[in-house]
């Protein structure tokens, strides 16, 4: 292990000197590969979004709660006058990495595989499992509680970016020859925490916390009769109707309401460097509690309506238990 995973360092790091670099073209950020020490991580220059806060926050918070993140460290180049972020790489010698559009690439209709498209979870768990009762692999342990993480800490943290190619998984061979999959690090986390939306504002208007940051992956179906005119309102709902059955998320958010937002946010931006203005904390800061406040005000408000509806639609159906048993499909 290298000497930033050891330390989990968020303080800045020079990388001018870092050796091996390859230019990576995908993604609306200018970046390329460099070797530190024996290991590759991709650095991310920052735009004016200041995404690189985004992923490093993202980050951040996720070891806080012990969530599979990519490691993301703060970095500048002295040389090319640059600052942003580096991310470790995730890919491992022995096991096959590929992301899920190419993974479903056979097995999804069409409309699954545009970028813009909305992903629901029951939709994704039907996939899954026509997939896997024609192939015959089998799913690591806790692979759909990582999913309903995932889902969970994209509304709460903003990340609207969650398409079918900044998700991967692993694949390799177990002892027995039978092929296995396994989710991989959540990585490409900087379009969250709301920066699309107040980068480039002196003032903010905190009526748009309601409509921005929408995510593509989320517990309730586009076509569903929807209870609220605010869409933000209307994932929160969903949430929180998965959160009322599921122990699994129910730890998570419990972790999360005892973690001082404002306070991790000024301790990220100091130490780092980025130096996020006083505005732009409070944004962020209004906008995670904005959508903590609705979870809290729906599970309380909404407790009898959100068990009868689990009841009627099967809320939380797809547990990793229940998911084999339903499915009959194999497990570890």
């Amino acid at each position: 292990m290298n000497t930033l995973n050891q330390n989990k360092s968020i303080q800045s790091l020079d990388i001018t000197k870092s050796k091996s670099r390859q230019a990576a073209l995908k993604g609306i950020e200018i970046k390329y590969w460099i070797n530190l020490d024996g290991t590759d991580f991709l650095y991310k220059i920052d735009n004016s979004y200041q995404y690189g806060f985004g992923e490093l926050f993202y980050s951040y918070i996720c070891n806080k709660l012990g969530v599979n993140c990519v490691n993301v460290y703060p970095a500048y180049d002295k040389k090319e006058d640059t600052k942003g972020v580096i991310v470790e790489s995730f890919v491992l010698d022995k096991k096959l990495n590929i992301s899920l559009r190419d993974f479903f690439k056979d097995n999804l209709e069409h409309r699954y595989l545009d970028d813009d498209w909305f992903y629901a979870y029951d939709d994704f768990v039907e996939q899954l499992a026509k997939k896997q009762k024609k192939e015959g692999f089998i799913l690591e342990k806790g692979f759909l509680d990582n999913i309903k993480k995932m889902i969970f800490l994209d509304f709460l943290l903003g990340n609207e970016d969650r398409h079918l190619n900044n998700i991967e998984v692993y694949i390799e061979k177990n002892m027995f020859g039978r092929t296995r999959v396994s989710l991989a690090p959540l990585f490409d986390n900087g379009m969250s925490l709301g920066l699309r939306n107040c980068s480039r504002k002196s003032r903010f208007n905190y009526d748009e916390l309601s409509y921005t940051s929408l995510p593509r992956f989320a517990f309730y179906k586009q076509e569903e009769k929807m209870r609220y005119a605010d869409p933000v309102e209307e994932i929160a709902y969903s949430q929180a109707k998965q959160l009322k059955n599921d122990a699994v998320l129910q730890q998570l958010y419990d972790n999360i309401k005892n973690i001082n937002l404002r306070q991790e946010l000024e301790y990220v931006s100091k130490v780092s460097g980025y130096n996020i203005s006083e505005s732009q904390l409070e944004y962020i800061t209004k906008f995670l509690e904005y959508r903590l406040y609705l979870m809290e005000h729906i599970l309380e408000k909404d407790y009898s309506q959100l068990s009868e509806d689990g009841e009627q639609k099967g809320c939380n159906k797809f547990s990793d238990d229940e998911y084999f048993e339903y499915y009959g499909v194999s497990r570890e």
